[in-house]
């Protein structure tokens, strides 16, 4: 006869079901690869280590990977760009996907958009502005 799991036992893993749910909704934004990943691993079951063999890659690297995006897409700043992006201009969505959802670097950004460099760094400290701003909102 088996044991029926007690009601302790189930919340990790309803808990772990609902962030790997998280992750994966909001990896949407995050390049093909980097999005990949994370679908593998979070909705997927495929463990880092196993895609790391699979592509020739170390454990420990591919799991650095992970981590690294999974803090992203839980980041307050990425949460915000992700939900403001529609209603900017089309230069700071572009500028706002590419950085803060995508996290490519101001050089990088700069390069794949085609803008100025001093470009892309105003449109961040906009949409930095525009966050500090909400935050400040928040707390009252």
């Amino acid at each position: 006869m088996r044991a029926e799991p007690s009601k302790a036992n189930k919340r990790p893993l309803l808990n772990r079901r609902s962030i790997a749910e998280k992750v994966v909704m909001r990896a949407e934004f995050l390049d093909s690869a980097d999005r990949a990943l994370l679908q593998a691993v979070f909705d997927r079951g495929i463990t880092a280590a196993e895609i790391a063999r699979a592509i020739g890659e170390r454990p420990e690297t591919m799991r650095r990977r992970v981590q690294r995006l999974v803090e992203r897409l839980g980041s307050n700043p990425y949460q915000f760009v992700m939900r403001q992006l529609k209603d900017w201009p089309p230069c700071q969505q572009k500028v706002g996907e590419s950085v803060f959802l995508r996290g490519l670097s101001h050089r990088e950004a700069s390069q794949q958009l085609g803008m100025s460099l001093h470009r892309v760094r105003r449109e961040v400290e906009r949409i930095r502005s525009l966050y500090d701003n909400q935050q400040r909102q928040d707390s009252f």
